[in-house]
Formats: C-alpha cells, sequence, structure tokens
C-alpha cells in the first residue's frame, strides 16, 4: 500500500512500529485525508534525514503521502521539510478518480433512509416552530430566528452525510492540491502534462547541484501509474494496453528522461538510481467504459491490498550505478524496501543508523541463535 510502503522505504523500519499503518479516521491502511492527523513522527529519521546531516542537498519531487497535518497541539508539520528534504515541490497526499471527475457541491445522500429522514426532520421542525408561533410561544421576531438556526443545523448535518469524512468534492476541493515546500501554488491539480511538470522539476534541480560541492539525495516519485488514468496529449492513444499502457509509456518516458540528464550531465558514473514501486496491481479497479485501469501482475496471484500475495507485495527493485554494477544482472534473493536505507548508507561511506549491542559472554562461551 501506498502509505506504509513509502514509510518502510524512507525509514527501513515497519510503519506498524510508529503507528502508520490505517488512517486515523478512516478504517483503510493509507492516509486518505491532507488534514489526517496521522504521518512519520517528528523523530523518525529518514533517508534524507540521515543524508542531510552528511551535508548531502536533498529534495523530494513528486507524491509524498507519508502526512502533512500541522497540528493545533504543537507537535508541527510532518510534511517531508520535518523529515530532512531542504525541497519539496509535488503533492501532499496522493492521486484519487475525483480528481479527473466533476462532482457537484450540492448532492443527495447516497442512502434514501438518510434523505428521508433529513426531509421529515425539517418538515417536523418548521411545523413546530410555526405552531409555537401561532400559540403565542415565540414572537415573530423568534421564530425568524430559530427558523434561521434550524437551517443551518440542516445545511450542517446534510454536509456530514455527504461529504464527511471524505467524499468526491471534499478529494477535489481540499487533497487536489500542489505544493512547493509549505505553500499551495496550484489547486485543484492540473493533470494533463502533470508528470511532465514533476520531470521538469527534478532535471532542474538535478541541472542546478550538478556541479556543487556538495552531492545530492533526489527522491523523484511519480504519480503514475494510479488512478486517474491521465497523459499528456502526445502519449494517448501510444499503447495497445489502453490508458493503463499509455500511463506506463508515460512514466517510461520520463524516467528516461531523468537517466539522459545524468549521462548529458556527466554524473551517471558516481550516481545511484534506484527504481521501485510501492506495491502491485490494484487488480479490481475498471474505469467507466470497463477499461481495467489497476493493472496486471502476471502469474502472481492477488495484489494491492490483498494481504500477503506476491501480486501485491512483489514488486522491481532494479538499481543502475554506470560503471560500478554489471548490466543485466538478475538478483534472486528476496529484498524489501526496508534494504534501501542501509544501502545507500553503504554505498555512501556512511555509518549504519543502528547498531546491536555486543552480547557480553564469558570467554569460550557459546553463542546459539535461536529462529
Amino acid at each position: 500500500m501506498c502509505t506504509p510502503s513509502r514509510a518502510a522505504l524512507l525509514t527501513a523500519r515497519y510503519p506498524a512500529r510508529y503507528g502508520l499503518v490505517a488512517d486515523p479516521i478512516l478504517p483503510v491502511p493509507v492516509l486518505i485525508q491532507i488534514t489526517s492527523p496521522g504521518g512519520i513522527p517528528g523523530d523518525e529519521v529518514t533517508i534524507a534525514t540521515a543524508l542531510a546531516a552528511a551535508n548531502y542537498t536533498t529534495a523530494i519531487v513528486g507524491k509524498w503521502h507519508l502526512g502533512m497535518n500541522c497540528s493545533l497541539w504543537g507537535r508541527g508539520c510532518l510534511g517531508p521539510l520535518r523529515h530532512g528534504f531542504h525541497s519539496f515541490f509535488g503533492l501532499p497526499m496522493s492521486l484519487f478518480q475525483e480528481y479527473a471527475d466533476p462532482y457537484p457541491f450540492w448532492t443527495l445522500p447516497a442512502d434514501t433512509a438518510v434523505i428521508q429522514g433529513l426531509v421529515v426532520a425539517g418538515l417536523v421542525f418548521m411545523v413546530s416552530v410555526g405552531v409555537a408561533r401561532r400559540k403565542g410561544v415565540v414572537d415573530a421576531c423568534g421564530a425568524a430566528s430559530l427558523l434561521s438556526v434550524g437551517l443551518v443545523v440542516l445545511f450542517v448535518a446534510w454536509f456530514c452525510v455527504t461529504h464527511l469524512p471524505v467524499s468526491p468534492w471534499i478529494q477535489n476541493h481540499a487533497n487536489s492540491v500542489l505544493m512547493r515546500d509549505g505553500e499551495v501554488v496550484e489547486a485543484p491539480i492540473k493533470l494533463e502534462g502533470f508528470s511532465q511538470r514533476l520531470v521538469a522539476e527534478s532535471r532542474r534541480f538535478i541541472t542546478e547541484h550538478a556541479n556543487s560541492e556538495r552531492p545530492f539525495f533526489l527522491f523523484h516519485s511519480f504519480g503514475h501509474v494510479h488512478t486517474p488514468m491521465f497523459t499528456a496529449p502526445h502519449m494517448a492513444g501510444r499503447s495497445k494496453h489502453g490508458r493503463y499502457g499509455d500511463n506506463v509509456e508515460e512514466m517510461d518516458e520520463g524516467v528516461g528522461s531523468l537517466l539522459d540528464t545524468l549521462t548529458q550531465l556527466g554524473l551517471e558514473n558516481n550516481t545511484v538510481v534506484y527504481f521501485a514501486s510501492d506495491h502491485g496491481g490494484h487488480l479490481e479497479v475498471t474505469d467507466d467504459d470497463g477499461q481495467r485501469i489497476g493493472g496486471h501482475n502476471g502469474r502472481f496471484k492477488g495484489g494491492k491490498r490483498q494481504g500477503g500475495s506476491e501480486g501485491g507485495i512483489r514488486v522491481p527493485g532494479i538499481f543502475r550505478w554506470s560503471g560500478h554494477l554489471p548490466c543485466g544482472v538478475t538478483q534472486h534473493s528476496p529484498t524489501s524496501m526496508m534494504d534501501v536505507l542501509p544501502t545507500l548508507l553503504s554505498l555512501a561511506g556512511l555509518p549504519p543508523l543502528h547498531t546491536l549491542v555486543p552480547l557480553r559472554l564469558p570467554q569460550g562461551a557459546g553463542r546459539h541463535r535461536h529462529f
């Protein structure tokens, strides 16, 4: 899943250790709103934290989805700038289908019983005010005040049952935002060409720091491949696998553009590139016209949100380090996102974050490992 996988990647620790396994409001295993109180705790060490301490310039471009809420109780913001990144340009949350679908503010509840309840409650209240006015219990001014309060209460009740805790309208008007550092620069997000804008931002960052004395760490987190399915006009219809295939090809174009930038700037031999996905395909997802837009996991069973099935957790893990790692080598031993942080620290010549305290045993005593 999006949130726990990214947390594991950045911290090299199980997300359950610091509570990042479900949204605090809804029973789903990801953060679902920009105002969700969850997020990586401020004292967690991330890849960016460790590298920034070693004089690296760090940046994240693209999807964060690890908590942004600025608490009223003094906890402070939980966004990327709190976790070792010097700059941020991208999505504080994730992509949702509602970002692409127009959805009116004024709408009826999906549950007919709720509609009936609201209507009956409103009628009973208005009749009660009318009777009270007729009996002289309240004067005209008091009746008008009561009706005004009743309308406000009815509106709040309607809003709660139609838009809270989350609705398509809320998603499109509250969560669909593009941020630079701590400021919103676009809302709602213009999806067409969004992937190209993210790639352009990362290329700019690489170019600016290519000749710097300080090394850099860039976390480029694509919006693809994820619903909604959107592409730039020049990428639409290129794949025989429909809109999902177009998205894959657009992401592939972006990866190639970033790698070309490294080559053009002469950085390919001293830059480690790691490519991965946060989870497998979401097999059940289809578009309005019936197209499968959740991906395909080949011969592996299961998919996203289906426990430990290989289709959901077996994803690409590709390293490129020109001049150091040979091409075309496949590693069959299982690895995980949590291996990335210690690997990068080792390659950077930095000490590990944690060490095991040696067992103090009498000289000559045996040591046994139990599994």
